[in-house]
């Protein structure tokens, strides 16, 4: 079975191999063609531990990567964060940096994320006003308050959320409270002793 696995891989990088060389041929006039040796192979590994082999030249970009993974994967490009591993964890944050620019070369491993987009929630204060958050899933009720602190500018000890009749806790995710896009926050203030 194991055998079999690695035959499939194998027909895999070689088609993508051979439709990249084809790509490069037509794109590009012979004088510019890459030189066989800047073709590498990238493994793409998802936390899960999936695994996609890719070949690509020197020259594709982070942002040409991510086109192709979303080809191999079916995440769009706008769901990946990329990083890599060359004696500490690199980033694949700018679209327009080459592969190489990076220090990938063939063999490298690009770990894949795939995040979930940021979303918009409401916060009520005591006056009926209404103002929008972008927050994203796996955001606690301590950011959302330092957000919430910089736009109304009422510290984050005298803020009290309520969601659902329920007060949110520092140190819980919002999504242990069920809050997704749209939902309505209520903040009141809390009184100061003295």
């Amino acid at each position: 079975m194991a055998l079999l696995c690695d035959q499939i891989a194998y027909a895999l990088f070689e088609c993508d191999l051979q439709d990249l060389l084809k790509k490069s041929i037509q794109q590009k006039p012979y004088s510019s063609l890459a030189e066989p040796s800047s073709i590498m192979e990238l493994t793409i590994k998802l936390l899960n531990g999936d695994l996609k082999r890719l070949a690509v030249n020197g020259n594709t970009t982070v942002g040409e990567l991510k086109q192709l993974i979303s080809q191999h994967f079916n995440e769009p490009p706008h769901r990946q964060k990329l990083s890599t591993e060359n004696g500490h964890r690199i980033s694949l944050e700018d679209d327009s940096k080459t592969l190489s620019s990076y220090g990938l070369h063939s063999g490298s491993v690009v770990m894949l994320l795939i995040t979930n987009p940021p979303f918009q929630v409401f916060v009520r204060n005591e006056k009926g006003q209404t103002k929008t958050y972008d927050v994203d899933v796996n955001e606690t009720v301590d950011q959302l308050q330092t957000k919430i602190s910089r736009k109304e500018s009422v510290p984050k000890d005298q803020q009290r959320l309520i969601y659902n009749g329920s007060q949110l806790e520092a140190g819980l995710k919002l999504q242990d409270y069920g809050i997704t896009s749209g939902s309505t926050i209520h903040m009141t203030l809390r009184l100061r002793g003295g």
